[in-house]
């Protein structure tokens, strides 16, 4: 019995092992990488598939088939699309193994479960000849999906991490800023399409000319598709139909409405876009966490690059001669106080960053560097006057004379 529940304890530490290794930030970034490897093919794959398109249609310089510019390119695309499958299957099968009920309580895990199931009918589809050819190439497209499990790496990528936060926190933002947009942009085409709307109906006007102008304001979902050009394409063409053939007040109008709308409104838009994320990248727990680590980073790698300088031996130990000789020099008294390091007591500061001990390692000068970083802070100051409170008492207790003892009478 013994021997049992030994064993089924290795079963289950093995397995808790094998559930870190899953959920760990590395082997994200291998499922990433492979995902990358996976797009990079279907691109490749897809020019492969344009290439042919354009020799059947006789398109200019494409005049030898894909199969013959790219021989065996075809059973090379077929192969590393049934790897790519076989590996997310498996990816897919230990996550449900391991992690069970855990698995389906994150949202992006049913990203892998319909990647990995539109892989599978491909496959199918791709032996079976009596499937709709229409269905496989469905089937093939949805498989494009796979591009979207870049959003899971987000453990590896901080950027993508604080991009996507900002995205779902701007989601309110954009939607009234999108209803503002659309109501503009109505009412602008629906004011041009009536003012145009006669000189269309003119007869007397040349049938080209009002054909030019129906092309851009004819009907409301003509106008609708100029005045978002107009926004946020090129304007002057649709600006260029009513000036050069109906009025050159229309300039005029067109200017007023790039300027109010097209500079002003979408400005603010921008600037509150940029505030929304601000706003997040401050109170967001997960992005605080993330950006605190950055600063971290960054802050340790300019420590090893300034012990780095001041180790003129080479040893790997900061000398009390190699840091007062270093510290005569003005860049290393400009980049200790980049870095919040007070350098005017240097036999303090020698003291602080040596631990007494006369030599100063690259471990000792982080960590001393890190506790005398900037101004002195509260927890400090407080756990300053802790230690001379104890002092206090402990000298008060010294100096205090003794009690008398009483005098024993016969």
């Amino acid at each position: 019995r013994s021997k049992i529940q030994n064993f089924s304890l290795e079963g289950e530490s093995l397995q808790d092992q094998l559930r870190e290794v899953l959920e760990s930030a590395l082997f994200e970034a291998f499922i990433g990488f492979l995902i990358l490897a996976n797009t990079i093919v279907m691109a490749v794959e897809m020019q492969y598939l344009g290439y042919e398109v354009g020799y059947k249609t006789k398109f200019e310089g494409f005049e030898e088939s894909s199969e013959t510019a790219w021989p065996n390119a075809a059973r090379v695309f077929l192969v590393l699309e049934r790897c790519f499958t076989v590996i997310f299957t498996m990816e897919l099968a230990a996550k449900l193994g391991l992690l069970r009920s855990r698995f389906f309580k994150r949202a992006l895990n049913w990203i892998d479960i319909m990647v990995v199931t539109v892989g599978l009918l491909d496959w199918l589809a791709s032996s079976s000849r009596e499937l709709n050819p229409t269905m496989i190439r469905l089937l093939r497209l949805a498989k494009l999906a796979r591009g979207i499990r870049v959003v899971k790496m987000t453990k590896v990528l901080e950027s993508l991490h604080l991009i996507l936060k900002c995205i779902a926190a701007s989601v309110s933002t954009l939607f009234w800023s999108l209803c503002l947009l659309l109501g503009i942009q109505c009412i602008g085409g629906m004011i041009l399409g009536q003012l145009v709307r006669s000189y269309m109906l003119d007869a007397d006007v040349d049938i080209i000319k009002r054909h030019a102008v129906y092309r851009y304001y004819g009907t409301f979902s003509r106008s609708m598709i100029t005045m978002f050009e107009v926004t946020f394409a090129n304007w002057a063409p649709a600006c260029r139909i009513l000036v050069d053939n109906v009025d050159e007040a229309y300039g005029l109008l067109f200017l007023i409405y790039r300027c109010l709308v097209g500079f002003a409104v979408l400005n603010v838009i921008s600037a509150v876009f940029i505030q929304q994320t601000l706003k997040v990248a401050q109170q967001d727990n997960e992005v605080m966490i993330i950006m605190k680590q950055r600063a971290q980073r960054d802050y340790y790698r300019k420590l090893k690059a300034l012990f780095q300088q001041l180790d003129v031996s080479g040893d790997g130990n900061v000398s009390y001669d190699e840091f007062k000789g270093m510290m005569d020099k003005p860049n290393v008294k400009a980049w200790l106080s980049a870095l919040e390091i007070d350098s005017h007591d240097l036999d303090g500061l020698f003291e602080v960053l040596a631990d007494g001990d006369g030599q100063i390692s690259l471990e000792e000068f982080t960590r001393g560097a890190v506790r005398i970083k900037g101004p002195a802070k509260s927890m400090d100051l407080v756990h300053l006057l802790a230690i001379t409170r104890r002092i206090e008492h402990k000298i008060e207790a010294r100096n205090s004379p003794a009690p008398e003892e009483p005098v024993m009478t016969i």
